[in-house]
Parts: C-alpha cells; structure tokens; sequence
C-alpha cells in the first residue's frame, strides 16, 4: 500500500482521546467562546481594554473584532469537536494576550476569572484534543481506515477497563 505523505500532519490535527468527560466542556466552552465574541462585537464602542486603547489608528479596533472573530468562530466549531486542537491553540494565544495585556494591568477584579478559566480549558483541549462523540474522532478514524497506522490506532485506543479498542 502507498505511504499517505502527509499522514503525521493530518493525524496530529484531528488525533483525540476518547474521553467522556471532554463533551459537557466542549459544549460548555463553545457557548462561552461564542457569548463572549458576540458580546464583545455588540459592546464594541470605545471599550477596547487598557492595552489595546493605546495602540495607534484603527489598529485596536481591527485586533478587537479579529479577537471576537476568534471566539465566536472557535465556539462555534468547538462545540461539535471540530480541529479541537487548533481553536484550543488558538484561543490560548488570545486569552493569553487578553489575561497579560488587558485583565491583570487592570487587577484581579471582573471577568478575570473568567478569562482564566477559559485559558486553562483551552489548555486542556489543545492538549487533549476533542474526545469522544466529536468531528475530529470521526475524520481520524476514517484517516486510519484509508491509511492504517499501528502508530496512530494508539492515540485512539479508550482507556478504561471496559474497551480494549478504539473501535468500540
């Protein structure tokens, strides 16, 4: 059988643990991702944050909506599981920025708590990816069947005393 050439790549993007527990705080964190964005696009006027206010131009307005624009496409393609990693990747930068730059200069007072939180959900997908029951499982899965992979099936095994096998 042919070698697939980019089947690191692509296994890597959608490769997730087959945990239960990953579907309430996807489902849970989509729907603040997606509430925080839109929120931020409605309260746009003049409340950029400490930082991005002193930044030159149009240039804080452009990386606020690009910040909303983050969110509200990351909750939206969380909550089904889909490129997990990518969006946790992606909104850990931003909520990195935005607890460094915005949250902490202002003190720990506000949504502070909520952007940490969000940082270390976003933390826990990227590293663990989407889990059971998400769009990213399923693509891996039919990755494995067009290119098997001893290498790859192992990301997929379930881990728990009742299942053997990623195929359960």
């Amino acid at each position: 059988m042919k070698k697939f050439p980019h089947e690191r790549m692509y296994m890597s993007l959608f490769v997730s643990r087959p945990m239960w527990g990953m579907i309430p705080v996807r489902i849970t964190f989509g729907t603040i991702l997606l509430t925080q964005g839109i929120g931020r696009l409605m309260h746009m006027h003049g409340a950029f944050g400490s930082i991005i206010e002193t930044l030159p131009g149009p240039f804080a307005a452009v990386l606020f909506v690009f910040f909303s624009v983050i969110e509200i496409l990351g909750g939206a393609m969380i909550i089904p599981g889909l490129c997990s990693r990518l969006v946790g990747f992606t909104v850990l930068i931003e909520m990195t920025i935005s607890v460094f730059t915005e949250r902490i200069p202002l003190g720990f007072h506000g949504d502070i708590r909520l952007d940490m939180l969000v940082l270390a959900v976003a933390g826990m997908i990227f590293f663990s990816g989407g889990g059971r029951f998400s769009l990213d499982r399923v693509i891996a899965k039919h990755l494995l069947r067009l290119h098997p992979s001893k290498k790859w099936e192992h990301y997929l095994i379930a881990e728990t005393p009742y299942c053997d096998h990623w195929y359960e």
